[in-house]
C-alpha cells in the first residue's frame, strides 16, 4: 500500500504536559523531537497525510504540520479524535505525540486492518489496550459525537462502547514518556 492509499494520521499534541513540566511533543529524543519521530514512523516522509491535532499552533509550527484544531479545547483526546473525524471525514489514525519509540512496523499493522461492519476501530494492545495508538473507521464519528455531547472524556470508554478490535503490539514501540522519569529510561535523550 502506497502513501496516498493510508488514512490521514493526528499526532494528538493538545494536552498539558503537567507530569512533564514541559511540551511533550517538543522534546529530544536523540536529537530528534518526539513529535517529529511520531511523524516519522507514521510515514509523513513517504508521502502520507499527517496533522498535528489540538490547540497549539505553535507547536504544530513546530513540528511542521498542519494542525486540525479541537473542537473543544482543553476536553481531552477524544474530543481531538471527534475533531479529526470531522476534518477528516475519513478513517483516521490517531497517535500520542508522547511515544518517541513508536516505529513503521507498528503503525503498518494499522494499515492493514481487514474491518467487520461492528468493529469501528483498531487499538493498540500490550498487556492492556493502549488509547495512544488507535485507527478509528469514519463510521466511529456519529457514536463518538453522541459520546462527547453525553460527557463521555474517557478514550477507553469510547472504544469499549462502539466496538474496536485490539491489534498486538510490541511494549517497546508504546513506550509512554509522560515523566521526566520516563525519559530516564530511555537513556540519552
Amino acid at each position: 500500500m502506497n502513501a496516498s492509499q493510508r488514512c490521514p494520521a493526528v499526532v494528538l499534541i493538545g494536552g498539558q504536559s503537567r507530569r512533564m513540566g514541559e511540551t511533550k511533543a517538543l522534546i529530544a529524543v536523540g536529537g530528534v523531537e518526539i513529535g517529529r519521530r511520531v511523524a516519522k514512523a507514521l510515514g509523513v516522509e513517504s508521502g502520507r497525510r499527517v496533522y498535528a491535532g489540538g490547540r497549539s499552533n505553535t507547536v504544530a509550527d513546530a513540528l511542521g504540520l498542519p494542525l486540525i484544531p479541537d473542537r473543544l479545547p482543553g476536553e481531552g483526546p477524544l474530543v481531538g479524535v471527534l475533531s479529526a473525524l470531522t476534518e477528516l471525514d475519513s478513517d483516521v489514525l490517531t497517535v500520542a505525540c508522547d511515544l518517541p519509540l513508536l516505529d513503521e512496523e507498528t503503525v503498518n499493522l494499522f494499515d492493514a486492518i481487514e474491518w467487520t461492519p461492528e468493529i469501528h476501530a483498531a487499538v493498540a494492545l500490550t498487556d492492556v489496550r493502549q488509547p495512544s495508538l488507535v485507527r478509528w473507521r469514519r463510521t466511529a464519528r456519529t457514536p463518538i459525537e453522541a459520546l462527547v455531547e453525553s460527557g463521555e472524556r474517557s478514550l477507553l470508554a469510547a472504544l469499549d462502547a462502539i466496538g474496536a478490535v485490539d491489534v498486538p503490539c510490541s511494549t517497546r514501540a508504546l513506550h509512554n514518556a509522560n515523566t521526566p522519569s520516563d525519559l530516564r529510561d530511555l537513556g540519552d535523550r
